[in-house]
């Protein structure tokens, strides 16, 4: 019964998400396919998956124990603080706390999670800045000392 209920609730979210991404209007310059194209994918990608959760037959598990409900719930909270503090942080910081957070929650060695963390957002920061031109925040606290 589970699955039907989250098949539902995937529904509702795919249908607003593609209305949300048809009626979007981009004002000013953009490519050739529009800015709403990847959000109208992901909305027709969902749309058959829900279904099929939906009607598809599953055989009935064991609900995850309390402790896989709490490392569920501290990595979105993780995202959440993530998303709040990037602008302050900047970047190359958040990103690191992210990573050596999730280590840290999935039982990785410290030291393993700060090289992992400081390696990955390193490669993401120059992988967006440099290859794909785009802006990510420095951080508040450091624009001053830039």
């Amino acid at each position: 019964m589970s699955d039907r209920i989250v098949a539902v609730m995937l529904l509702v979210l795919a249908l607003l998400f593609g209305f949300q991404a048809w009626a979007y209007v981009p004002i000013g310059f953009t490519d050739h396919l529009g800015a709403r194209v990847f959000p109208l994918a992901v909305a027709l990608f969902m749309l058959p998956l829900t279904l099929v959760l939906f009607f598809g037959r599953h055989v009935a598990g064991a609900w995850p124990s309390a402790r896989a409900w709490r490392v569920v719930f501290l990595a979105l909270s993780v995202l959440v603080v993530y998303a709040l503090v990037i602008e302050f942080v900047g970047f190359l910081i958040a990103t690191m706390g992210v990573f050596i957070v999730y280590g840290m929650l999935y039982g990785a060695r410290w030291w393993k999670t700060i090289i992992a963390g400081v390696v990955a957002s390193l490669i993401l920061y120059f992988l967006f800045v440099w290859a794909l031109d785009m802006y990510l925040p420095l951080g508040a606290l450091f624009e001053e000392l830039l």
